[in-house]
């Protein structure tokens, strides 16, 4: 009984908070002591927004040659939850402010520091149209490597690799305190291999149940139909989506793609194993087993390999690399 008087006596302390705070229209609040409040009524003044202004500093020390894509990120992760950006009519602001100090340490080369490590620490304020402010603040550190090859100067102190391991999650991060679940959710859309996967991790450490959602059951539809974009990047983005998402309603869209895609086989195979260990059986994939015959008269080594290895999955034969074989075998089998 305790217990339940406790849990609905922090209930409304939270919500008495909420509307305290939504009362402060001109109050920063940092996001790391409201996380767990998702449902606080001063998001609305951020939801509600329709377009946005980026301002973005950084600075780096003595590293004076360094600019990270900051901007162009946030503008991406803006795109994914309907909000646009511009400079001049905007309804909200996300403040950027990075400072990076490169971090150096003496390896007896030269009798010189080589600087080999980085710091970036920043903060994110989202600036509705009525003053309402939401602050996340960072720090993240990379230490010098024990051992060096070369000389590192200043503008060679890794602050990239810092950006893309660390800072760029945080990034994810402060949107998700915003916007839920939708920015992570758009953000799966990977257009870079050095973003990864950390969409996906931020979210299964958000939410055991995340696939299941509402918000990814509305952009399902969406991201398969990013499958048949001209754009060649915007197709592999929608890909490492759909297959991160797990769902199989993309399995038959995907499965096709094979046909067209078929440089990126093995990297669609392997999605493909991941929402459903017999995709092979079904028969889309029967289907495009011909186009995948065909595919082995093709001149590029690399394209018939991949063709190769995706006959020798959907039909668990493991022929020789042979255009004739598996067409005579295919015409016997054709029928079963």
């Amino acid at each position: 009984m305790k217990k339940l008087v406790l849990k609905f006596a922090l209930f409304y302390i939270m919500l008495a908070l909420c509307k305290n705070i939504q009362a402060q229209t001109n109050t920063t609040i940092d996001l790391k002591t409201t996380l767990e409040n998702p449902n606080c009524e001063i998001l609305l003044d951020f939801h509600n927004s329709n377009t946005a202004r980026i301002v973005v500093s950084q600075s780096y020390g003595i590293s004076d040659d360094v600019s990270l894509p900051f901007e162009k990120v946030i503008a991406t992760i803006l795109q994914y939850i309907g909000i646009g950006v511009d400079s001049l009519n905007y309804d909200m602001t996300v403040y950027l402010d990075i400072i990076g100090t490169p971090i150096g340490a003496y390896y007896g080369i030269g009798g010189q520091t080589n600087y080999t490590g980085a710091q970036l620490n920043g903060s994110i304020v989202f600036e509705a149209e009525n003053r309402t402010r939401y602050l996340y603040k960072f720090e993240e550190k990379m230490e010098p490597s024990k051992a060096i090859y070369k000389i590192y100067k200043p503008n060679d102190a890794p602050f990239i690799g810092l950006y893309y391991q660390k800072v760029y999650p945080e990034i994810l991060k402060s949107f998700y305190k915003v916007y839920g679940l939708k920015p992570l959710v758009g953000a799966l859309r990977i257009t870079d291999n050095r973003e990864c996967c950390f969409a996906s991790q931020i979210l299964d450490s958000v939410s055991v149940n995340w696939r299941e959602t509402d918000v990814v059951k509305e952009a399902l539809p969406l991201f398969i139909n990013e499958l048949n974009d001209e754009n060649y990047h915007v197709r592999l983005a929608a890909i490492y989506a759909l297959g991160l998402i797990k769902n199989k309603q993309a399995l038959e869209s995907l499965t096709l793609l094979l046909k067209s895609e078929i440089e990126n086989a093995s990297f669609l195979i392997g999605f493909l194993g991941y929402i459903d260990s017999n995709w092979s059986e079904s028969e889309t994939a029967k289907k495009i087993i011909p186009s995948l015959i065909d595919g082995l008269k093709s001149q590029n080594e690399n394209k018939r390999k991949a063709v190769w290895d995706a006959l020798k999955i959907i039909t668990h034969n493991n022929f020789p690399e042979n255009y004739s074989l598996w067409l005579d075998w295919w015409k016997r089998n054709e029928s079963q």
